[in-house]
């Protein structure tokens, strides 16, 4: 009996767990569609951005922007949005995990290109750096920063089961990503004993966001074509609601005939049953 009920916990526990990868799977799934479907709506957009043929009506707005007639602009900001979406599916497909490059000065006219393992972490204020990968490659100690002690009550983390992180140390690192040669500067504290090499919170993300969320100008449709575009929807919902109350009386007919058909069969059951106490 007790081997039973051990294995039966163990079938159990295994089933827990394969119920809650599944769970994990279904969620992974959901956000690499969701992340499809916003590439698709961009990529369809973008055939309404301005061209020669549907250039925008002046208005105050575009007087102010002073909208150049070239188009590259705005398809390189296309381009780039684009390349910002596919870059959050690759991050959602690999745990918020990807590879970084350090810019590590080694001496004073040379430096040299460390990749480490890069978490994202959306849900942090701050930026944070592995002391051991510092010890590891031997990052200059004169670079780190200590970080004053009035600020750093205002920098506190309050993280899960009212656990604080107080930082006192930061650095100022230089990196860029991978087939990215966009050198970029941020502050990172300096955490020991971390489960990652380098942590980028969302103050980056932010800013990475920022520059792929730019304004699309299309073309001002006419009082003519709104109109137009108004009567059509309400046509549409017209369509429905005819077709759904079509529906309703064709299922209520039905309902009907199986009343009927019920009632018929229970009044010759109930003269059978006459019939043969006669």
């Amino acid at each position: 009996m007790v081997i039973y009920n051990s294995f039966r916990d163990s079938v159990l526990l295994l089933r827990d767990l394969s119920s809650t990868l599944q769970m994990d799977q279904q969620f992974l799934h959901m956000s690499l569609a969701m992340a499809q479907i916003i590439s698709e709506n961009d990529d369809n957009s973008s055939t309404g951005y301005r061209d020669g043929s549907h250039a925008p009506v002046v208005g105050p707005m575009t007087k102010a922007l002073e909208l150049p007639d070239d188009t590259r602009p705005v398809k390189q900001h296309v381009d780039r949005r684009i390349a910002f979406v596919s870059e959050v599916r690759e991050l959602i497909a690999n745990d918020f995990t990807r590879s970084l490059v350090l810019i590590v000065p080694n001496g004073a006219d040379s430096f040299r290109l460390v990749t480490v393992r890069n978490k994202i972490d959306t849900g942090s204020d701050e930026n944070f750096v592995n002391a051991e990968l510092l010890q590891r490659h031997e990052i200059d100690p004169a670079t780190i920063t200590t970080i004053p002690e009035e600020t750093r009550e205002q920098r506190t983390l309050h993280m899960l089961n009212d656990f604080k992180f107080t930082p006192t140390q930061k650095i100022r690192l230089s990196w860029h990503k991978p087939n990215d040669m966009k050198q970029r500067e941020s502050d990172f504290v300096i955490v020991k004993d971390a489960p990652f090499d380098v942590l980028i919170g969302s103050k980056q993300w932010q800013s990475e966001v920022k520059k792929s969320a730019f304004f699309l100008f299309g073309r001002r449709k006419s009082k003519a074509e709104k109109k137009e575009q108004k009567e059509n929807a309400e046509k549409e919902e017209e369509n429905a609601e005819r077709l759904l109350k079509a529906q309703l009386e064709q299922t209520e007919e039905l309902l009907k005939g199986r009343t009927r058909v019920n009632s018929d069969k229970s009044d010759e059951g109930s003269k059978s049953g006459r019939k043969k106490r006669c």
